[in-house]
């Protein structure tokens, strides 16, 4: 049986739309499948912060902190610990979902104030920063560290330039390690300056300096002129860098990384 050419013409064109409408329906459902998709990973790559801990303190340093700067618990919480060997325990302490930034602390196993602790946790806060961005990708980060952290910090920024850190905060850093006052520069402080150059230029620096109740030479731990050694590190190697001072307690070092002069500092100079 022949089919009139007039029908063959409308059997086509029927069949044409119904391939448009199936083709745009897959088109909508891929679409909206890759704005579901990009919305989940826009919710949780929110750029973190990292605060790392200083020597002989652990993964609950900056607890009293993230209490401060987050009252209402809207920020994430990851906790990283490592090993001496390089391995990294992560545990999530608390998830969000409102893009909020993540506050992530890094605490180490080997917690000695010496140079060799400075040197294997500067590999293991890589390791560190390198699982979670693993696991979390994101673009830039801010990093925040206590004491002896901060040489940590510095010497991995000096040897690992891959991740792009707005702003480094070190709050009672001992640049020149356990000198006293008008003691000439450690064997560390001349490595963290003779490696310098290869910092972020583009990065902020804020170095906090704290001091006894009443003396002004030392934090109790850390003397002035160690503290103050930071300027022969950063100045002309990052975009700025600036000192800040601490006063009262909070001036004190056992209580710095806790203290409500810090968090005012944090969150003025950080997006939180």
């Amino acid at each position: 049986m022949r089919i009139p050419a007039n029908r063959v013409s409308n059997m086509k064109k029927n069949l044409t739309k119904i391939i448009i409408t199936i083709i745009s329906l897959v088109s909508l459902i891929t679409l909206s499948q890759k704005i579901t998709t990009q919305t989940a990973k826009a919710a949780t790559t929110a750029d973190p912060v990292f605060f790392v801990v200083g020597s002989y303190s652990d993964s609950t340093t900056w607890d009293k902190m993230y209490q401060r700067l987050d009252p209402t618990n809207s920020h994430p919480i990851v906790k990283l610990y490592v090993a001496e060997n390089g391995a990294v325990t992560r545990t999530n302490v608390r998830t969000t979902n409102n893009n909020k930034r993540p506050f992530v602390t890094v605490s180490f196993q080997d917690i000695l104030w010496n140079d060799q602790a400075v040197y294997t946790n500067a590999a293991c806060l890589q390791n560190a920063i390198e699982t979670y961005r693993a696991k979390d990708p994101f673009n830039s980060a801010d990093i925040v560290a206590h004491s002896n952290g901060g040489n940590v910090v510095t010497r991995y920024m000096e040897t690992d330039d891959s991740v792009n850190f707005h702003n480094f905060i070190s709050i009672g850093t001992p640049y020149n390690m356990r000198a006293e006052n008008t003691q000439p520069a450690t064997d560390m402080l001349l490595s963290l300056v003779a490696g310098a150059s290869r910092l972020n230029h583009s990065m902020n620096v804020i170095n906090v300096i704290g001091s006894a109740i009443s003396d002004n030479s030392t934090d109790t731990v850390v003397s002035r002129d160690s503290a103050m050694a930071g300027d022969h590190i950063f100045y002309g190697n990052v975009a700025s860098f600036s000192r800040l001072y601490l006063t009262g307690n909070d001036a004190v070092h056992p209580n710095q990384a806790s203290s409500a002069q810090v968090a005012q500092i944090l969150s003025s100079h950080l997006d939180l």
